[in-house]
Order: structure tokens, then sequence, then C-alpha cells
């Protein structure tokens, strides 16, 4: 990793480890950690049961997590097709450009959801 004003040579990279008690983020710590992903594959699950249980919004409305999973299939049609391109389909019907974005834990919209 570098760190500008904390790495002694300018654009060296340096191993995480002597770094990682003072940077690691509190979502990758604690239990879980040695799961899959250092245990973010399990905070991210926790990031959407948890907002179910409580009738809270997502971290993630269901346009923009569609929009990232369609990348897969998608690609794959692209592939098939010989590499053409291939456009991502609008399932706001336009409504993106007035929505007005949230994510994650800092979501203006914190209220009950149903």
């Amino acid at each position: 990793m570098y760190i500008t004003g904390k790495i002694p040579k300018y654009h060296h990279w340096e191993p995480f480890n002597p770094y990682q008690e003072q940077y690691e983020h509190k979502w990758t710590k604690g239990p879980g950690r040695a799961q899959s992903h250092g245990g973010r594959d399990g905070r991210m699950l926790t990031q959407f049961v948890e907002p179910i249980r409580n009738k809270t919004p997502l971290p993630i409305d269901i346009y923009d997590s569609i929009t990232m999973c369609v990348t897969g299939p998608l690609s794959e049609w692209s592939i098939s097709q010989g590499s053409k391109p291939m456009e991502v389909p609008d399932l706001t019907r336009g409504n993106w450009k007035t929505k007005k974005p949230y994510f994650a834990i800092r979501s203006p919209y914190r209220k009950p959801i149903l």
C-alpha cells in the first residue's frame, strides 16, 4: 500500500500488514475475518438481512442492484454475438435522472419501507 506522507519513499508500495491495525475497516475486523474475502461476504449479507428484518431501506435499491448484476448475462450474450456491444436496459424507465441518490449506511431514507 502507499499512503502519501506516511510511507518513507515516494510512490514506494509497502505490504499492508504493518498498517493493517490502524487502517483496516471495522467491517473486516472480528469474527468471520478468515472467511471469504476477509469476512466481507458475511458483512454484505448482514447489510441485506438487517434492513429486511428492521423494515428499513436496503443499502442499495433494487434498480441499482439489478443494473450491477445484469453485466454478467450481457457480457455472455455479447461474447456469443462476436463481442457485439450490448445496451444495458433502463429498468427505471428514466427515473434514474431525477432519483435522489443514496448508498449504504449514509442513506437519507432511513424510514421504514413498509
